[in-house]
């Protein structure tokens, strides 16, 4: 039940006090009444610490009449008066206000009424006190006085002595107002004063014996050096606080310094060590991509049959050409050796080369095959091989007049994926959906061998080992290496991969990049087999994979629409320490964190960063250990003697 009475008085006094009313009857009547109460507790709390951390402050402008020396003197002096308590969560906000007044009234006083504040805790105290002492040695001509009275003004014209005066401020407002009390020191005279003194000198002197002059006089004296000590004495004390009011401000300006470098650091533009992403110009999927072997181009298509070349650099990507030679997608492409010609095959069972200089159709397949084609492969300046979705595979020599393959292939049933040549051409290695590896001798137009079948889809393969390798990535995770010239079985595996394989790409001779479902980009070492860390991120499974002409980008396309660019020159770094954990692990779980830590490790090249390098400075340095004492080198006695020793 809802007193409709009570919620017309909150809304007649205060309409704020309802948000807590209604948060909590809305989430009760959707969800439980414990969550809805706890809810509406923590809005109730929200708007407490709200009030907190956001006091009223009243700015005054007041001018304060002061007599000194017979001149009266106006001095304009601004008045800040927080309306409560000021705690940790609003003495940056007051501060805030306060700074933000002295600027805007230069070479004007400030005074801070802390009238209602009941508590204040150490930041607050510690806080007012830095921040005033600097502000003070950053413009001299505005001083900052805290006082706890309300009306300055009017104490001012009440006060009649110096001991109100100190019960009124503090030593700064003293200074600022002119009204600290100073010593008077009296000079010694000597006896003899020039005959040239005034007449009401002399009148007063004459009423005094020589005897009670002289007493006067070291009565003087006495007072005077007492005045001194006591002068010394409050300057000391007031140092001994300056300088501790010096080392906080110190401190909180180094703090500051720190802070404004670190900031200004962040908002300096970074350098570029990679080109910007590239998408697609009708923004859907990119199906390949492909580096130009000589220049600084890539050729990129997607899924309604578009071919764009960009010149790539890492300020800007201008847009060079725009192909249109295919009906449908446009499934994969590629340049040849020298870069002069680029192939590009499409689902609609058509293979097209162009000139790269003109830009211009040299030669087109319309029925290049009886199925779409999936995969294509320049293997020498004349030689190129297709395989379509049947798993038939295609020799062409483009010298020739007419359009039929040199030699044709039938030894798979499910699609040809990817293909490899080593550097003399002999050898054309497919693999295929069905989970088999085949290799094909394209002189002999013969099979050369084929694998077992394996229990996952064969989707990308890889030469490394100075070409005396071959690795696969299947589609359950797994690699497979086979010797070359020896693909009916396997000679070694590496099965750590959390999704599947669909691209891969050597880049070193024991180091391979691959592409996997789960849209991360990895960087695997071999011999021994272990993963080095993440190289990149999509946020869709990676599709295709290739490396460019220097070496030091490779280039990834997604589902997205996207081609993005990673800088892995790190590689080529031989102080790199990659996989350096910072973190302690228990010897419970130690096989299984160092597992997870492996597939997670981001590289330079990533814009994440890993959890242990927020800690990474905090670690203190290992302490050298005993240098090892050198060996002496071996003489010949000592080894003739060993020898006889043995015998």
């Amino acid at each position: 039940m809802v007193e409709i009475h009570l919620v017309k008085l909150v809304w007649n006094s205060r309409k704020l006090d309802l948000i807590p009313l209604f948060v909590t009857f809305t989430f009760c009547l959707f969800l439980s009444l414990e969550i809805g109460i706890i809810i509406g507790t923590a809005v109730n709390l929200a708007m407490l610490l709200y009030a907190t951390a956001r006091p009223r402050i009243k700015i005054l402008t007041f001018q304060n009449i002061s007599a000194i020396d017979d001149q009266i003197d106006h001095i304009n002096y601004l008045h800040i008066t927080p309306d409560r308590s000021v705690v940790f969560t609003a003495i940056d906000y007051f501060m805030s206000t306060v700074r933000k007044a002295s600027v805007l009234y230069p070479g004007v006083p400030v005074v801070i009424d802390l009238s209602y504040v009941s508590i204040a805790d150490f930041s607050t105290a510690y806080k007012t006190i830095t921040k005033t002492s600097k502000m003070s040695q950053a413009n001299p001509n505005n001083e900052t006085t805290l006082t706890g009275k309300r009306k300055l003004e009017e104490e001012s014209e009440n006060s009649s002595s110096d001991e109100d005066e100190e019960s009124l401020f503090l030593p700064q407002a003293k200074e600022v107002f002119s009204q600290q009390r100073k010593p008077v020191i009296i000079p010694q005279f000597p006896e003899n004063m020039p005959a040239e003194a005034d007449s009401d000198e002399d009148d007063g002197n004459e009423n005094l014996t020589d005897d009670e002059s002289e007493l006067s006089n070291e009565e003087i004296a006495e007072q005077a050096q007492e005045e001194v000590s006591e002068e010394e004495q409050e300057e000391e004390t007031e140092n001994l606080g300056e300088t501790i009011e010096q080392l906080a401000a110190g401190r909180e300006e180094k703090e500051d310094d720190d802070i404004i470098v670190a900031i200004c650091n962040a908002a300096k533009p970074q350098e570029k060590i990679k080109p910007p992403d590239l998408r697609s110009s009708l923004n859907c999927m990119v199906t390949d991509i492909s580096f130009h072997p000589n220049k600084e181009l890539i050729a990129m298509s997607n899924i309604e049959g578009e071919i764009t070349c960009y010149k790539y650099g890492n300020e800007e990507n201008e847009l060079l050409h725009t192909l249109n030679h295919h009906k449908k997608s446009c499934r994969v492409l590629t340049f040849n050796h020298d870069g002069a010609l680029l192939f590009s095959a499409s689902k609609d069972k058509s293979v097209v080369i162009t000139d790269t200089e003109t830009m211009t159709v040299t030669q087109s397949f319309r029925k290049a095959h009886d199925s779409p084609i999936y995969s294509l492969l320049c293997m020498d300046a004349n030689i190129w091989a297709s395989g379509d979705d049947d798993g038939v595979v295609k020799v062409w020599d483009k010298r020739r007049t007419i359009q039929k393959p040199v030699a044709e292939y039938k030894e798979m049933e499910e699609f040809v994926s990817s293909m490899i040549t080593d550097s003399g051409s002999r050898l054309l290695v497919c693999t295929s959906g069905e989970g088999t590896l085949t290799a094909f001798n394209t002189r002999a137009k013969k099979m050369e061998g084929q694998s077992e079948v394996y229990p996952s889809e064969m989707n990308c393969v890889g030469l490394i080992r100075q070409e005396t390798k071959v690795i696969a990535g299947l589609g359950n995770g797994n690699m497979y290496i086979f010797d070359w010239k020896a693909f009916g079985y396997h000679s070694d595996a590496f099965g750590d991969h959390p999704s599947a394989i669909n691209c891969m790409i050597p880049i070193m001779d024991n180091i391979v990049i691959t592409g996997c479902d789960d849209g991360k980009i990895r960087a695997i070492s071999l011999f021994p087999h272990r993963f080095l860390g993440v190289v990149g991120h999509h946020k869709f499974p990676i599709e295709r994979l290739d490396i460019s002409t220097c070496g030091h980008y490779i280039a990834s396309t997604s589902h997205d629409g996207r081609v993005r660019f990673w800088n892995i020159s790190y590689f080529e770094d031989p102080n790199l320490k990659l996989m350096e954990s910072t973190t302690k692990k228990s010897v419970r779980n130690k096989k299984r964190s160092l597992r997870k830590e492996k597939l997670g490790f981001q590289l330079p090249s990533s814009k994440r960063r890993n959890k242990g390098d927020f800690f990474a400075g905090l670690a203190d340095p290992e302490p050298a250990g005993p240098a090892e004492p050198e060996a002496e080198p071996e003489t010949e006695s000592d080894s003739e003697a060993e020898s006889e020793s043995r015998d």
